[in-house]
């Protein structure tokens, strides 16, 4: 099947085909000094195991035919999952000696799985030997994100002391304000009484020439005499009545 080559050799020719991580799983899972908990880690980021690992697998067989011409019976194009348990028994991952007694059984009644697990058996030893343990390549670790740049907060300023000594509200300062205050208001007075001055300055004389006033004596004694004279007329006149009655009376 190897036409006398080293499987080794192929294997590592055929490898150039393979993806750098397929190369990495199947070194891994083929190699028993690494745990199945570091081989489940790898293959998760590729769909998980088995499936990621019988993939590889095939993967493998497809590049040893095209470089190598070996001519492998069973084949498919697309890798069958119901078959996914082989990768796991031919790296010896199994986890207990039922499984493989089962995954045996099966081999006897499925002819083209027996003939696939058969042709890949000299390339199997050749990746338990490490064949591709120098090709796999560790995953660079990831760049550390660049840190966003932070800038320093001005530290805020301490809170008063409630308890601190407060100032008197009725201190000096307080009388001060007051004393102002009255001032203001002494000023404010005083601009107005210069406001009415200016105003009364301002205003035109009503007349050149005041008039006397009469004294409050002669307008009495004015009265006076114009009710005696006013009787004086009456009394007059009752006289003269009476005096013509009189001489009416003794005439008759």
């Amino acid at each position: 099947l190897t036409k006398n080559q080293s499987p080794t050799a192929l294997v590592q020719t055929a490898a150039v085909e393979l993806e750098p991580a397929q190369i990495r799983l199947l070194a891994m899972a083929y190699d028993t000094d690494v745990t199945l908990a570091a081989v489940e880690t790898v293959g998760d980021g590729m769909g998980g195991l088995p499936f990621a690992l019988l993939d590889a697998r095939y993967a493998l067989k497809r590049a040893l035919q095209h470089h190598a011409d070996i001519g492998f019976s069973v084949l498919p194009e697309e890798s069958n999952m119901d078959r996914a348990p082989i990768s796991l028994y031919e790296a010896g991952r199994l986890l207990s000696s039922k499984e493989r007694r089962e995954l045996e059984k099966w081999l006897l009644t499925d002819i083209d799985l027996c003939k696939d697990v058969a042709e890949f058996a000299t390339f199997v030893h050749a990746l338990r030997a490490g064949a591709l343990t120098n090709l796999a390549v560790s995953p660079a670790p990831a760049a550390p994100e660049p840190r966003a740049q932070t800038t320093t907060a001005a530290p805020e300023e301490a809170p008063a002391d409630t308890w601190a000594e407060q100032p008197d509200p009725f201190g000096a300062s307080h009388q001060d304000e007051i004393w102002e205050e009255a001032d203001s208001d002494d000023a404010i007075g005083h601009n107005l009484d210069d406001v009415d001055e200016t105003a009364t300055a301002a205003a035109p004389p009503e007349s050149q020439e005041p008039v006397p006033a009469k004294p409050a004596i002669e307008q009495k004694s004015g009265g006076l005499s114009t009710i005696i004279w006013t009787g004086v007329i009456v009394f007059v006149g009752l006289l003269t009545l009476l005096g013509l009655a009189v001489l009416i009376l003794r005439w008759d």
